[in-house]
């Protein structure tokens, strides 16, 4: 049996923001806007760029400082568990994060094999997942894309992510698994889609 599943890392495996929100608050003195976006607003205004980079210099010299989501890792073993192959993830992180992204998934995975790739955004993850046919992904905007290039996503409920956008094509809409936690994907149910023989 093999995988027939890649995983996401921040929001899946990764409470990246959790430890990020109060660093940037204290470091930096940027205070975060309440909103149900996927993109932080942040006051005072930085630019894209300068607000990337402090993201990567945080998981760079401070990811020991990021803790696990418990669903998501629960999963992740699952799937481990039953194949003994190696586990890919596919994240949108600065390339500048690399070492330090392997780094703390050895720390959270120990003994597990995987693979992780890095992208520039999420709308490049379709590239890296040709061997897989399901995804789990937080952020809404990948889940639609990938859904409609006929992936199935299992997508776990976030403040940023619901509801889902009206215009969705039926494709994307009957290929994302939406759920309050991905603990329930363990219990089996699921199985006939996750593994491949």
């Amino acid at each position: 049996m093999k995988p027939n599943i890649a995983f996401d890392v921040d929001g899946i495996a990764a409470n990246f923001s959790a430890a990020f929100v109060p660093y940037a608050k204290k470091r930096y003195g940027i205070n975060f806007k309440e909103s149900n976006r996927f993109h932080w607003e942040v006051e005072p205004e930085l630019s894209g760029p300068l607000f990337d980079k402090i993201i990567a210099w945080f998981i760079r010299d401070h990811s020991h400082k990021i803790r696990y989501m418990e669903d998501g890792v629960s999963l992740i073993d699952h799937v481990w568990k039953a194949t003994k192959k190696p586990i890919t993830f596919v994240t949108a992180r600065h390339e500048m994060t690399c070492a330090a992204t392997h780094h703390w998934m050895k720390s959270i995975f120990p003994g597990m094999d995987f693979i992780v790739i890095t992208v520039d955004s999420g709308n490049d993850k379709i590239r890296f997942l040709d061997d897989f046919d399901c995804f789990v992904e937080d952020r809404r905007k990948t889940a639609v894309q990938l859904a409609e290039n006929g992936k199935i996503v299992f997508m776990p409920k976030r403040h940023y992510n619901m509801p889902l956008p009206s215009t969705m094509s039926r494709l994307a809409e009957s290929n994302i698994i939406i759920l309050d936690s991905l603990t329930p994907v363990c219990y089996g149910n699921y199985d006939h889609l996750i593994f491949k023989p």
